[in-house]
């Protein structure tokens, strides 16, 4: 194979950008189906029938996906695939990423003036003013997973070239804290990569860390408390009538919901990764992206809406909305604090 070293090298980059861990196979066999410079072909086609199905099932993404956006990464389209913000869009200084509709409508609470805008990709963002008359925020909502929340954070972040960047959403709760407190990541842990021997689970556990202006500010905001004073009410109204707390501490990041506390999965993160509060599905690949951007204040910020063991639609009907309420107004008092300064 005469695989020239600039054509290598993009395929690498691409699945580190978006936070998918390169498979070396997988890297080889995606830079040879790209077609070479004048010859015919969908991009994305190739691409996508190249990815081996153990790397797709993985990273839970679909050939076409997965396809569409390394192709566009890797042909340099990222910031086109984007496109501009139509005219008019004031300049934005946060960009905020969820994965569910209930945690955007959350942050959207604290939004004045808000309006919805299409970049010219499609994608839809939510922009309005910070509690009334402070800075500009975008929102997008990413579906699930850590490969969507990587995408949809890079575009957001070519597009809007943002001061600061946070993920605001719900956690599954790993240690005895109370639902609804919330836990800013000062790192993120991926457990992606486990393997299942004839003896257990292994693999290895990969970090990135919040930024850490971002970081200091969520320290402070926790030891103040007066975030609490920022929250709205959901719709189904508070729980609890306690006020909630709020911990910086590390929190997991991976492809695999996490429900019995007693699970393979459950034991793999008590043995290896014992101090992270919360178990999540899409911090390391938002924080993958940001990574690429420097010059964004990135923080992940979750509230616990269910603890291993005791989560049912039920209680996801009482806590969902009520822990993505104190998740925003936290992301609300930290995003100030970080804008201000």
């Amino acid at each position: 194979m005469n695989l020239p070293r600039d054509r290598l090298k993009a395929v690498l980059d691409a699945f580190a950008s978006l936070g998918w861990r390169d498979v070396a196979g997988a890297a080889l066999a995606v830079a040879d189906s790209l077609p070479a410079a004048g010859s015919s072909g969908d991009p994305a086609a190739l691409v996508g029938r190249a990815l081996p199905p153990d790397w797709l099932a993985v990273h839970s993404t679909t050939r076409g996906d997965a396809g569409t956006i390394l192709s566009r990464v890797l042909a340099g389209q990222i910031a086109a695939a984007a496109g501009d913000p139509p005219t008019g869009t004031p300049p934005v200084d946060l960009v905020v990423v969820t994965a569910l509709g209930l945690e955007h409508n959350a942050v959207q609470a604290h939004l004045s003036g808000a309006s919805t805008i299409t970049a010219t990709a499609g994608t839809v963002y939510t922009v309005g003013q910070l509690g009334g008359s402070g800075p500009h925020a975008a929102l997008v909502e990413t579906g699930q997973g850590n490969a969507a929340a990587a995408a949809e954070t890079e575009r957001a972040l070519v597009l809007f070239s943002p001061r600061a960047v946070m993920f605001v959403g719900v956690a599954g709760g790993l240690k005895d804290n109370p639902l609804g407190t919330v836990v800013a990541a000062e790192l993120i842990y991926d457990y992606s990569h486990i393997a299942e021997d004839p003896d257990g689970l292994r693999g290895r556990v990969k970090t990135h860390v919040g930024a850490y202006r971002a970081v200091q500010a969520a320290r402070a905001s926790a030891r103040d408390g007066t975030w609490t004073a920022r929250r709205v009410e959901p719709a189904a109204g508070w729980p609890d009538t306690a006020a909630p707390g709020a911990v910086v501490k590390p929190i997991a990041a991976g492809p695999r919901l996490v429900r019995d506390c007693k699970g393979d999965t459950a034991r793999w993160l008590e043995a290896n990764c014992n101090d992270a509060a919360a178990v999540e599905m899409e911090g390391w690949g938002f924080l993958q992206a940001a990574y690429a951007h420097p010059g964004s204040q990135a923080l992940v910020v979750r509230a616990i809406s269910d603890r291993l063991g005791d989560k049912t639609a039920d209680q996801d009907a009482r806590w969902q909305p009520a822990a993505a309420a104190n998740a925003a107004a936290f992301a609300v008092d930290v995003a100030l604090r970080l804008l201000d300064g």
